[in-house]
């Protein structure tokens, strides 16, 4: 009868909603850092789009750790890959709580394994701001020097014109 049907419309429905709520979540992501050749073998799928390369540890200029824009509670972070020709390469496509630290230290890590130094406040500031974060560049500002939002805004500003 027609309530029999709309139960198996129904379930139909809902198992082909929840399929393609699979294939859309599903995110693969591998990177393999290789010191011997110094290169970055990396492979990225997400839902129906692949990406992947090989890039040379020189053509990372800076590893950062991103924050969604308006994060609060518990930090969600990504490591990103900033390439000299201005491309950016999360390591991984979303954000992942880190309540307890590892993605920053899996940052540090990679820096580590490329050579790079850990940025200085200001080179972080100025990565915020040319990524559009402004009051994410006076949030950190005001964090980690103990500045006053006023001096943090001001220092931000100086920053921006300076570029």
């Amino acid at each position: 009868g027609a309530r029999g049907d709309d139960r198996v419309i129904g379930l139909l429905g809902a198992a082909t909603t929840l399929a393609l709520i699979g294939i859309v979540m599903l995110e693969q992501s591998r990177f393999r850092f290789d010191p011997a050749t110094r290169l970055i073998e990396w492979d990225q799928r997400w839902a129906f789009r692949r990406r992947a390369g090989i890039t040379p540890f020189n053509d990372v200029q800076h590893v950062s750790v991103d924050v969604p824009i308006g994060d609060r509670g518990i930090p969600s972070r990504r490591v990103v890959l900033h390439l000299a020709n201005g491309i950016l390469l999360p390591v991984t496509v979303g954000y992942k709580p880190d309540v307890d630290g590892s993605i920053s230290r899996t940052a540090e890590t990679l820096r580590v394994t490329l050579g790079h130094r850990p940025p200085t406040i200001e080179e972080s500031v100025r990565l915020l701001v040319s990524q559009g974060r402004t009051i994410d560049a006076i949030k950190l500002l005001r964090e980690k020097e103990d500045k006053s939002l006023t001096e943090a805004k001001r220092r931000v500003e100086q920053i921006m014109e300076s570029q």
